[in-house]
């Protein structure tokens, strides 16, 4: 299910702009709910009820990541919860959709780690011959499972 939610942080402000963009994006009228005039209150109880509605496999859908969140600790609080729950998040105007499939099968995620454990290739030699961006090599590799990579060692001067 895809559920919408806009925030106004004033009373002048009007949320027509925000439920234009969730309707054109595929969420029912139904399904979004406004929290208004919130000013400094941390009280948002529409946010509260999607919160609770939301189930594994649903997403969320806002136009701006200041509409879902005031702080940056409550931001990644709440995207912790969304992944957690396995609910997918899409901020239409600034492009974040975590429901876009990895950019590497399960396949090539494993011989990227392969390879770069057993210090065979380089990042940039993985996404090379995956031809992929190196941000994407990065997101698939395992830290716990790697062994740290050390700086090459460059022969000495001789005295």
């Amino acid at each position: 299910m895809l559920l919408g939610y806009c925030r106004t942080s004033t009373a002048d402000q009007n949320p027509d702009h925000q439920i234009d963009a969730l309707l054109r994006n595929g969420v029912d009228r139904d399904n979004i709910h406004v929290d208004g005039a919130s000013g400094a209150k941390a009280s948002r109880p529409k946010l509260d009820l999607v919160m609770q509605l939301m189930r594994e496999g649903d997403t969320l859908k806002v136009t701006r990541l200041d509409r879902l969140s005031r702080s940056v600790l409550h931001l990644v609080t709440l995207g912790a919860d969304l992944r957690e729950r396995g609910i997918g998040l899409h901020v239409i105007e600034q492009g974040i959709d975590t429901t876009t499939p990895p950019k590497l099968t399960p396949d090539q995620a494993e011989l990227t780690q392969q390879l770069y454990g057993a210090r065979e290739k380089t990042v940039q030699q993985i996404a090379d011959m995956l031809n992929v961006p190196r941000f994407t090599v990065y997101g698939h590799l395992d830290r716990d499972k790697t062994v740290p990579r050390q700086p090459k060692k460059t022969a000495a001067a001789k005295p």
